[in-house]
């Protein structure tokens, strides 16, 4: 971690989620920790996430993209939870290395041209094969997809696993962490 207040921060994350307008957490503090764990480990420098929710792990990832040198575009859908996380980012500090699209998804996914390094899926399980069709050209080679509730949500993510797991250019994992993460490496 970068310094005491960040570290403060985190815990401030974990222990008081409440406090950043989380009335319920997108994703458990172990997927955060995760997520902050992997900037610092493969050191991206374009990080996508795709349903923000509050920005709960956008700020995880963030603390790590900024000690990095990353960058971080974030999509979502709902104009009160981008007004929430971007409170939240600026009351992290973050504001400078986090940007916000509004949109549908798929629709601002589209226009955008990457390559991104990192991505972090966490939107409706129902289109998550659709998002690998469109994340898979705009990831970087050596780049990493990282698709949230693949336990918890596993029965509507069939199509997305068959996509990941069996494309000749991937390798992909279940890790069993917070409510299941499939982490999927695009090879070079």
């Amino acid at each position: 971690m970068g310094s005491i207040a960040d570290a403060d921060l985190l815990r401030a994350l974990e222990e008081q989620p409440e406090e950043w307008g989380q009335v319920r957490i997108s994703v458990p503090p172990e997927t955060g920790k995760f997520l902050h764990v992997l900037v610092h480990i493969t050191k991206p420098k374009r990080i996508l996430e795709i349903g923000m929710f509050h920005g709960y792990s956008t700020l995880w990832t963030g603390l790590a993209a900024r000690a990095v040198g990353a960058s971080i575009t974030t999509l979502e859908l709902e104009a009160e939870k981008v007004a929430v996380a971007e409170a939240n980012f600026a009351k992290a500090g973050l504001s400078d290395i986090i940007t916000v699209i509004q949109g549908d998804g798929k629709q601002t996914l589209a226009a955008l041209a990457g390559p991104y390094d990192l991505v972090f899926l966490d939107a409706a399980k129902e289109d998550y094969a659709a998002y690998f069709d469109l994340i898979y050209p705009r990831l970087s080679p050596g780049g990493v997809i990282v698709a949230d509730n693949a336990v918890s949500h596993g029965e509507y993510l069939t199509d997305y696993f068959d996509k990941a797991r069996n494309h000749p250019n991937c390798v992909s994992v279940l890790v069993p962490i917070g409510t299941g993460e499939e982490v999927t490496y695009k090879k070079g």
